[in-house]
């Protein structure tokens, strides 16, 4: 009868483990998962960060320009240009 006892228990026993175990392989999977997700979300967050850097110097340069070169003037020169070439 302990025999009978002891393998009930040590099937029930390796039935768990084999649960706990396969619990922990699908956490895994999950983990993984997150963190390829993460990765994505880090690249594109530098991607952004790059393109705020790119508008701030433009609106940088535009200062720079319209301070020298008012943008009324810009359209007369453009208006020349244009008339000039035949367009």
């Amino acid at each position: 009868m302990d025999d009978k006892k002891g393998a009930k228990g040590q099937n029930g026993w390796n039935e768990y483990s084999r649960l706990v175990l396969k619990e922990l392989a699908d956490l895994n999977s999950k983990y993984d998962t997150i963190l390829e997700e993460l990765q994505d979300i880090k690249q594109n967050y530098s991607k952004l960060e790059q393109l705020e850097k790119d508008i701030e110097e433009q609106n940088e340069w535009k200062e720079l320009v319209s301070e020298d070169w008012p943008p009324s003037q810009m359209k007369s020169a453009k208006d020349e240009h244009y008339k000039q070439k035949g367009k």
